[in-house]
């Protein structure tokens, strides 16, 4: 009789019950749900980075071709123009607060710009807009 009481006892303590299997794929599931979203919000702040990166990359092309210019054709714009090498067309930019800091003889020293970018999407929906400083001296 002892011996059938330990088959049983044996029998009973084998496997997981249901709810036991029920609570582990809960803690799994949610465990999954969590690195799911961290994926998404990585993958989401990528996209931002490359964005930010390549307008700065076509606003020191700008600023660039801005020093390289005469200083005396630097000045506000009110309108966004397109930005050389934007393969996508997604970029404009202005420039703004162009200040110039004069000499004694009336020549100017340098001027002071501001370039901002605006990226949008391919609907023409704003995305971000980014300001670059920049000086030029090319007048000197």
């Amino acid at each position: 009789m002892k011996t059938d009481n330990m088959k049983n006892e044996k029998i009973k303590e084998q496997g997981f019950t249901l709810i036991e299997v029920i609570i582990a794929m809960g803690i799994l599931a949610f465990g999954l749900l969590a690195m799911a979203s961290m994926q998404v919000m990585a993958i989401q702040t990528n996209g931002k980075a490359n964005r930010i990166t390549e307008a700065a990359t076509l606003s020191m092309g700008v600023i660039e071709q801005l020093r390289v210019d005469d200083i005396s054709i630097i000045s506000d714009s009110s309108n966004w123009l397109s930005v050389p090498n934007d393969s996508l067309g997604l970029y404009r930019y202005q420039v703004r607060n162009v200040t110039e800091q004069k000499g004694t003889d009336d020549t100017a020293y340098y001027k002071t710009f501001r370039v901002v970018i605006k990226s949008t999407d391919s609907n023409n929906a704003l995305k971000k807009e980014i300001e670059f400083n920049g000086i030029s001296t090319s007048g000197i």
